[in-house]
């Protein structure tokens, strides 16, 4: 999947060389070259300038604007990555409360992991890594409930967007090994290449088509929430910035989750798989598109339930006062879930506004 470049021995060792400095001077090199290859320094320099050029089109290396002329590794998305690793992401720990200074060990302390602990434990998604691109959209968005099409904070996330492609399309990964010897891969996101997101597209399909062919039922369950919370909340602590919550996407997450387990228990017996398609609106809001194989319905109308025993329509017609005249088990269905989803929601907002402090529930009963 993955198209991977070797290096000549001459690239190998100019990228240790300059590895071990942070910018050395072509006459140098040239010397050292020379010394260790027995060869005039004259060759040598002719050989690393036409290894040098190539390296800087690849974007691996820079020259400096400086006399005498020197070099420097450029600065990769990772300057080095092991061997084992499988997936790139370009991290960085973020302190945002200027929006400038990163802070390369920030969220190492005791305090930060636990309180960032604590929050996730709730059941809320921390974003503690994000690179340049995405710091600076989640600033743009802290506070939004929704950001609309046309809007300036619309057009700077766009911008920002296609700029980290950008800088994906000409950024590249070193691999090196302990004999120092380098590989070299240019980075590959479903973003920025064709073939990731078809492959991604592919899989998703192939699921589907087996789910539909094991499973004689399926049922569609749509979810949203109301757009009046914010779209990413700020961690702060001193002062600082030092996470950001998609507050949004925790919600409609956790609602998905009590949701599933109520699902599960009303049909413990049987075998029951999910696919859940996330779609992010416009303006930036998350709705779920949730396929559940292997139930024919939502209620098991067979059953009986509360310590009376009770039939499923009289059951949940009396709990939820949905009235009986004329109403449909379909209808009464759709009652009797929204009843259960607005429970779960305000159950979530109570549990999400303790931890973070703020009023949720309020802002949606209102």
């Amino acid at each position: 999947m993955y198209s991977f470049s070797s290096p000549s021995s001459v690239d190998s060792w100019i990228i240790s060389r300059l590895k071990r400095g942070d910018a050395v001077p072509l006459t140098i090199m040239s010397m050292e070259y020379a010394r260790e290859r027995n060869i005039k320094p004259q060759s040598a320099r002719k050989v690393l300038e036409k290894r040098l050029k190539l390296l800087i089109e690849q974007g691996i290396v820079e020259r400096l604007s400086t006399y005498p002329v020197s070099y420097k590794l450029k600065k990769l998305l990772k300057s080095f990555l092991l061997p084992s690793s499988k997936n790139f992401r370009l991290n960085d720990g973020f302190d945002l409360s200027l929006n400038s200074h990163i802070s390369k060990t920030l969220g190492n302390s005791a305090n930060h992991n636990q309180k960032l602990q604590e929050l996730r434990k709730k059941g809320l998604r921390v974003i503690t890594l994000a690179n340049a691109f995405r710091q600076k959209g989640l600033l743009t968005a802290q506070h939004k409930v929704s950001i609309r099409p046309g809007t300036r904070e619309h057009s700077d996330i766009a911008f920002l967007y296609k700029e980290n492609v950008k800088e994906w399309d000409r950024s590249v990964m070193v691999f090196m090994n302990d004999d120092e010897e380098f590989m070299i891969m240019n980075v590959r996101t479903r973003f920025n290449d064709k073939k990731k997101a078809f492959m991604n597209l592919i899989k998703s399909s192939t699921a589907l088509d087996n789910a539909f062919k094991k499973y004689k039922n399926v049922i569609m369950i749509t979810l949203t929430i109301p757009h009046i919370f914010p779209l990413v909340y700020p961690i702060k602590q001193n002062g600082k910035i030092i996470g950001f919550i998609p507050l949004q996407d925790s919600i409609i997450t956790k609602l998905k989750t009590d949701m599933m387990a109520w699902i599960r228990k009303m049909w413990k017996k049987e075998d029951i798989k999910v696919f859940t398609a996330y779609e992010y609106h416009t303006d930036y809001t998350l709705h779920l598109h949730i396929l559940i194989f292997g139930i024919p319905y939502l209620i098991d109308w067979n059953r009986k339930y509360g310590r009376k025993k009770e039939d499923a329509l009289s059951y949940y017609s009396r709990k939820y006062n949905i009235p009986l005249s004329n109403a449909k088990k379909t209808l009464i269905t759709k009652y009797v879930f929204t009843a259960l989803l607005d429970m779960w929601l305000q159950k979530i907002l109570v549990r999400f506004g303790s931890a973070l402090r703020i009023n949720l529930l309020q802002a949606y009963l209102e």
